[in-house]
């Protein structure tokens, strides 16, 4: 998920482009046949926005711990669904594989659960 906006910088409207379900490294990621570039092109990233004005005062302060948290949820789970996700993830930062980051962050792991 890439965001245009940094959620702690408290401006009115959000936009984040999202993949819809379409690795150690890319070559220890497992993605069938497909390469990072194959996959991604099967699912098409859109822009979704908010207006978040409409929300009370107090929500849209809630709102960037809560975003916060999720992360920290997120990170969870990456251990528990697959007991080297975290480590992978950093690996794939670390060594700049930004399309392989991408499928790894679209699947929530090393494996597609949706390969066709």
């Amino acid at each position: 998920m890439r965001s245009t906006n940094d959620p702690q910088c408290g401006k009115d409207k959000r936009s984040r482009t999202i993949r819809a379900p379409a690795i150690q490294t890319s070559r220890q990621m497992w993605t069938g046949d497909s390469s990072p570039d194959e996959r991604l092109a099967q699912f098409p990233a859109y822009s979704l926005t908010a207006d978040l004005s409409v929300l009370p005062k107090g929500d849209r302060i809630a709102l960037p711990h809560l975003i916060r948290a999720g992360k920290y949820l997120d990170e969870l789970y990456l251990g528990q669904w697959y007991e080297g996700s975290v480590e992978l993830r950093k690996r794939l930062v670390e060594h700049d594989e930004r399309k392989a980051l991408e499928v790894f962050d679209m699947y929530k792991g090393p494996y597609g659960t949706s390969l066709g």
